[in-house]
């Protein structure tokens, strides 16, 4: 399975700095297992709606049915992307639109990559566990709210898509300069002339199997709701594997884990006379810590 990073290696041009940037303080996006739309902006998906195996049978024997019954699903991509322009004498201070654009762009697509993990958590990966009811509560009420997801990424079931022609023009993200590079009247503000240029990628999520995700929503953490025997439960709800599945949730709440389990997973490490005391994984399975998602904003969610 390849994620974000592997594909930057593979593709070996200047797209890699291009990812290598995206993903930097979007931890989701590091660890998502990635494979290519079947076709463009658009990805054909077999759902299975029920699989029967074979079994043990005698040499010569009857041989049990096996069945695998599917819904074909056809998903997009979602666009992201935008346009930048600056105003032109302030860009020709700066040496001209390449070398100004190039400056402001590693900024710009570290917030594009903590925006895309934020959306991908709750328009995305939560709906999809609570559709599927493999979301547990703490009990927490109110809107001042945490919650931690884990899941399993897996290919084809579990994963994200990008855009199969990525493969053939080496560009995971295009950059168009507009109006050919050249300063131009800024539509917004008659009269102001500007230089701009366009970007855009194309990025989508395949969740297929909710046997790989599990979470706990409504914690509190003034109170004592999350327990370890909560999180043990939803570690094997999304058939938590080691390299495969990782925890994610906000820096509180790690910190809330390693209190959880501290007896007996609390690493100990010491540097320069400082002591540092951390939780990085359960089992085995990382806890992945992300400032990208709703730092104890979140509202109350209702289960069945």
């Amino acid at each position: 399975m390849s994620t974000l990073a592997d594909i930057a290696v593979a593709s070996a041009s200047k797209q890699e700095t291009i990812i290598d940037t995206l993903t930097e303080e979007a931890v989701m996006l590091q660890d998502m297992r990635m494979i290519p739309s079947s076709n463009g902006w658009f990805h054909l998906a077999e759902e299975y709606s029920r699989l029967v195996g074979g079994n043990v049978i005698d040499p010569d024997g009857a041989r049990p049915s096996m069945l695998a019954e599917s819904v074909l699903r056809q998903k997009t991509l979602s666009v992201i992307g935008g346009v930048m322009k600056k105003g032109r004498d302030t860009v020709d201070a700066f040496g001209g639109p390449d070398e100004y654009f190039g400056r402001k762009m590693p900024g710009v697509l570290r917030r594009t990559g903590g925006d895309v993990e934020s959306t991908l958590y709750y328009n995305s990966l939560r709906p999809f566990a609570f559709a599927n009811d493999k979301l547990i509560s703490a009990g927490g009420t109110g809107a001042a709210l945490y919650s931690l997801t884990a899941v399993t990424w897996t290919d084809e079931e579990m994963c994200g898509l990008y855009d199969s022609r990525f493969g053939e023009s080496g560009e995971f993200m295009t950059v168009t300069p507009i109006n050919g590079g050249n300063f131009y009247e800024d539509p917004a503000a008659p009269g102001s002339m500007v230089y701009g240029q366009d970007a855009r990628m194309f990025l989508g999520c395949n969740f297929l199997n909710p046997r790989y995700v599990a979470g706990v929503v409504n914690i509190d953490l003034s109170g004592d709701g999350l327990t370890a025997a909560m999180v043990c439960d939803v570690l094997e709800a999304a058939r938590a594997t080691p390299g495969r599945t990782f925890i994610y949730c906000r820096p509180e709440v790690k910190a809330r884990l390693a209190d959880l389990f501290k007896t007996a997973h609390l690493t100990v490490t010491s540097a320069e006379g400082n002591v540092s005391l951390d939780l990085e994984s359960i089992n085995g399975i990382r806890i992945r810590a992300s400032r990208n998602l709703l730092p104890g904003t979140e509202s109350e969610v209702t289960l069945d």
